[in-house]
């Protein structure tokens, strides 16, 4: 696995989930080992990905925003090949 295949692996790597386990992903955390560069970009990615997460929490959710969403819902049947759309 090259620098640029790890990269695309590591974007689908989230801390603290159990994707480790993933054999591609546990490869490309091993290269992080002997690429300084990579080991740089997976920091920051990383990084990044906090200060998302931390952005998201601290977001404030309406309360009626379950019943709001379902409000809004529209159901489209979809049309099968050979029905009538009538």
């Amino acid at each position: 696995m090259n620098s640029q295949e790890a990269k695309q692996v590591l974007l689908g790597y989230r801390l603290g989930t159990d994707n480790g386990s993933d054999p591609q992903i546990a490869e490309a955390l091993r290269q992080l080992e002997h690429d300084p560069e990579l080991a740089l970009w997976f920091e920051q990615v990383q990084c990044a990905d906090d200060a998302i997460r931390r952005q998201l929490r601290e977001t404030p959710v309406p309360a009626d925003l379950k019943q709001r969403i379902l409000a809004e819902q529209k159901i489209a049947r979809p049309i099968l090949a050979g029905e009538n759309p009538c």
